[in-house]
């Protein structure tokens, strides 16, 4: 297709419109053979061309990192006036799950979890026997995926001719490491009026309130798990937070927990919990 020339696309997803039209969206890069996106794609095709077709470079996006601390942002900020001094393009490459695209009744909206594999390296001990009865022990060393380590979250609003209207990034941090690529916020389909985002991390429920508009309107209802007993303290927790209907939602995970206050209980105990929240 002649809109996607020098573009080299990594992720292509396709939903369907009123009609014969669908919406195509995804990351690319400008180099071939790249697995991380410079930026996404948005665009409507009619079964033989493009309505429109708009490209987003993520270094362009006014948010993009506000999910950092102020030392990394000023860092990265001095970066991009070192490339731009040099005539340079500054890119910012990121690979990117994206959700759905969400038909809004003046637009749509597209929720993206940015992600990167991790590694660890492992030493094993191999012995080997030789023709001659001899027996060696020699060390060798593996490199092992280790899951996706997810860092940031975007949100953009696109109005219905796909021209970005606004951008939201914040931090995106689940308390483990999925070996395969998932999504982790929870986002209600709601064709106008507010978008309500809720998702779990590091043992703790955080949502958010965005306005239509894009201004962010409430992100402080982040509350911790409650506990079975007074004086528990959790040392290691895996939660998971799921929609069930409407403004209800049932986080669940596994826990390590010390309690040295209540001679009740027992010092150190493991344990399942359930709980039911409702976001409003």
């Amino acid at each position: 297709l002649p809109e996607l020339e020098e573009t080299y696309l990594i992720t292509v997803n396709e939903s369907g419109l009123e009609g014969n039209s669908y919406l195509w969206t995804g990351t690319y890069s400008e180099i071939d053979g790249v697995t991380s996106a410079v930026g996404f794609y948005f665009g409507e095709f009619n079964g033989s061309s493009f309505e429109y077709l708009n490209r987003y470079k993520f270094n362009e996006f006014e948010n993009f990192f506000s999910y950092l601390d102020e030392a990394r942002q000023e860092k990265v900020e001095k970066k991009k006036k070192r490339k731009e001094s040099k005539g340079k393009e500054f890119r910012i490459s990121s690979r990117i799950a994206f959700h759905d695209v969400m038909e809004r009744k003046d637009g749509y909206l597209l929720l993206g979890e940015a992600y990167r594999p991790t590694y660890r390296t492992e030493t094993r001990m191999v012995t080997t026997t030789g023709a001659n009865g001899v027996t060696t022990t020699t060390t060798q060393t593996y490199t092992e995926f280790d899951g996706y380590q997810y860092s940031h979250a975007i949100l953009c609003m696109l109005d219905l001719n796909g021209k970005l209207l606004w951008d939201q990034v914040f931090e995106l941090k689940p308390s483990y490491k999925p070996m395969r690529v998932k999504k982790f916020i929870n986002m209600p389909n709601e064709s106008t009026g507010e978008i309500k985002l809720s998702y779990a991390s590091l043992g703790s429920i955080h949502t958010k309130i965005i306005s239509p508009s894009g201004e962010i309107i409430q992100e402080a209802a982040s509350e911790d798990v409650e506990s079975l007993y007074e004086g528990d303290k959790r040392k290691r927790s895996l939660y998971y937070l799921d929609h069930w209907y409407n403004d209800r939602y049932i986080i669940h995970g596994s826990e390590r927990i010390v309690n040295k206050e209540d001679e009740k209980v027992k010092k150190r105990r493991s344990g399942y919990s359930f709980s039911l929240i409702e976001f409003k």
